[in-house]
């Protein structure tokens, strides 16, 4: 119905045109729409500028029904004694509330004293601000709130203080339903958003001082320096805003959030911090927690997380007490925008993890004791993977074409550079190859680079770091892109800047010695050193006078032989090009 149908409907009502003040005159319920129930009983109030009190002392739970669609400019009830309470409930009716611009001078809209009262009517507002005010220590419930010039409203507070005393408020939107500047009180204080996309309907009850704030995608916590989850809570997602360090305790209660899984600490917060007595925070399956945080801005978990993988952007810290999280299987991606998603404690993760190039993004391990943070995913590091000298990276899968520091890494199955093509890997810290694990080398230029037209290439960047090729360790090449590689070409796969030899070398292959691959038709021959001396580009490098791993001389293609006549000796055959995952990444 339009507004301007909604106004006829008024007018009709016998509604006076310059407004009416009606009271509720019954202890007991009724029809809205009877004139015998209101002072003055010439009419109902249905109007642009009218306004409705019912705060009758009643005895027990009373009902008044809308039987029309009906317009008001304010509301007010509560028992005015006790505390039963006071149901305004929809039959054919609806309430559309009108108010002026200047929000300087204006009421609120409702207005809720003692007792539980609820408001299951629709309720649209016909403005993009209101205030609600909740006073008497009693709650009160709007079921169904939308905004009838679209794009949603907001509840504002002005420093008028509209949610006081210490009752409960809760809000369903059903449309784009905001809040800001509304004051908890010192009593506990529930907003309840709405996704009308999902039908999730979820709750966020604070004990604490603070400014409280819902609608259908997110929840705000504004200038809240502290605040205490009072129960368990389910919500759609959530944002809390500070102008100093600040905490939220969820103490023994657990925070869900159902729809998107978004924790956003946005500025000017410079820091949030999670703490628990047993509580946690959980998305379901198939949701990921996604932290987005400001560059100014430092969020720690310091309460366990239950969740199904995670977007992470800005500076976040895992605490020691958060330990026990668990991350499901969906992926890790970290875009930290030039800042490092933080694990103080040693954590086994069998996600996959990426880490995007976006400012040097970086995931750090930083324990205070000695250990190991387990990664049995694939680690693909396009931005930086960094930590302390405490802490030591083991990794199923380490690919990219990001760099390393600090930290000393194992890999325990595949070394494999690049994201979906070719790649450069620079690690300032001690490498290790663990026995059966593989070195994949794509060949798909003559120079080594990142994308397509290029060959894979590991750095050893420290003088002072090491690689160590444990026995068994071997080398798997293929070729990408279509590329063709003749005698003249060198590739320099593993670089390194310390002047240590070699202990080991790769599975089956001597200095100099023959290296044997192959698509499945064709086979390529040939030979490797580990005497090869980079310097830093293709020109200029060369096959003598240092420390370097490089392939060079390839001879092929030719075809491979039938089974029954073949008799060839292999350091390691490739049945075929390498395929690897491309990963969706934020570059």
């Amino acid at each position: 119905m339009s507004i301007a149908a909604i106004a006829m409907l008024g007018l009709c009502g016998g509604s006076q045109a310059l407004g009416q003040a009606y009271t509720w005159n019954t202890v007991s319920g009724g029809s809205w729409n009877q004139n015998s129930n209101w002072t003055p009983s010439t009419s109902f109030p249905n109007g642009f500028n009218d306004t409705a009190t019912i705060q009758q002392d009643i005895s027990g739970p009373t009902t008044i029904n809308l039987n029309a669609a009906t317009m008001l400019n304010r509301l007010t009830l509560g028992d005015s004694v006790g505390t039963s309470p006071y149901t305004i409930a929809p039959n054919g009716g609806s309430l559309t509330f009108r108010a002026t611009q200047n929000l300087a001078v204006d009421s609120s809209y409702i207005t809720s004293s003692n007792g539980a009262n609820v408001i299951t009517a629709p309720i649209a507002m016909d403005n993009t601000f209101a205030r609600i005010a909740n006073t008497g220590g009693g709650s009160l419930t709007l079921s169904s709130i939308s905004s009838v010039r679209g794009g949603g409203y907001r509840f504002l507070d002005n420093n008028t203080k509209v949610l006081p005393g210490g009752g409960m408020t809760s809000v369903n939107g059903i449309g784009n339903v905001f809040a800001i500047n509304t004051s908890l009180g010192s009593g506990i204080q529930s907003w309840t958003t709405y996704d009308s996309v999902t039908g999730a309907v979820g709750a966020l009850p604070l004990a604490s001082y603070g400014t409280l704030a819902a609608s259908n995608s997110t929840t705000n916590v504004t200038q809240a320096n502290s605040a205490t989850l009072s129960a368990n809570t389910t919500m759609n997602s959530f944002r809390w805003t500070t102008a100093n360090a600040s905490t939220l305790g969820l103490g023994a209660n657990d925070m869900t959030i159902i729809s998107g899984g978004i924790l956003r600490s946005a500025a000017p917060n410079h820091r949030t911090e999670f703490t628990t007595t047993g509580g946690k925070i959980i998305t379901p399956t198939g949701v990921p927690l996604t932290v987005w945080q400001n560059s100014s801005n430092q969020m720690t978990f310091s309460a366990p997380i239950q969740v199904d993988g995670m977007n992470l952007y800005g500076r976040i810290i895992f605490n020691t007490s958060a330990s026990s999280s668990t991350f499901g299987t969906g992926d890790i991606n970290i875009f930290g925008g030039g800042y490092s998603t933080s694990f103080v404690y040693a954590p086994t993760l069998s996600n996959n993890v990426n880490i995007s190039n976006a400012d040097g993004s970086s995931l750090s391990f930083t324990p205070t004791a000695p250990g190991t943070m387990t990664l049995s995913g694939t680690v693909t590091v396009n931005g930086v993977l960094t930590g302390n000298a405490n802490g030591a990276y083991s990794i199923r899968t380490l690919a990219g074409y990001g760099s390393s520091s600090v930290t000393p890494i194992t890999v325990t199955t595949n070394l494999a550079p690049g994201d979906g093509g070719t790649g450069t890997l620079d690690l300032a810290n001690n490498l290790t190859l663990a026995a059966a694990s593989i070195y994949k080398v794509q060949l798909g230029g003559t120079t080594p680079g990142d994308g397509k037209g290029f060959y894979d290439q590991v750095n050893m960047t420290s003088a002072t770091g090491a690689i160590t090729l444990n026995t068994g360790a071997a080398l798997d090449f293929s070729l990408a892109d279509g590329f063709a590689p003749t005698p003249a070409d060198n590739f320099f796969i593993m670089t390194r800047a310390d002047t240590s030899s070699w202990g080991n070398y790769f599975l089956g292959t001597t200095e100099g010695g023959f290296v044997t691959f192959g698509d499945g038709l064709n086979n390529y021959t040939g030979q490797i050193t580990y005497q090869a001396n980079w310097i830093g580009t293709q020109l200029g490098s060369a096959l003598t006078g240092g420390n370097d791993v490089a392939f060079y001389n390839i001879q092929g293609p030719t075809p491979v032989p039938e089974p029954a006549s073949a008799v060839t000796v292999l350091a390691l055959f490739s049945s075929g090009v390498l395929n690897r995952r491309k990963r969706a990444m934020r570059h």
